[in-house]
């Protein structure tokens, strides 16, 4: 076993999580809340007619596919 290179792979894994938590950390502190990441579900709180809705958000992970919106009632998101 080449420990020098399993060091080395476990350090990036560790960079990797962290910029992944820094990224997750940015979109929540806008305001927009990641409901399911596999499948790029988003919700963007909002105001629509002085009722507090979400547009609801799922982005293509296929350039060719179009993202998908949507709106209905937004609740508080629970806690992670």
């Amino acid at each position: 076993m080449d420990v020098v290179a399993v060091a080395r792979r476990k350090a990036e894994r560790a960079k990797a999580e962290q910029r992944a938590k820094d990224a997750l950390a940015e979109i929540d502190s806008i305001g927009v809340q990641v409901k399911d990441l596999d499948i790029g579900l988003l919700d963007f709180p909002c105001e629509v007619e002085g009722k507090t809705s979400c547009c609801v958000g799922k982005w293509a992970s296929n350039p060719s596919r179009t993202a998908r919106y949507g709106r209905r009632i937004c609740r508080p998101q629970a806690d992670r």
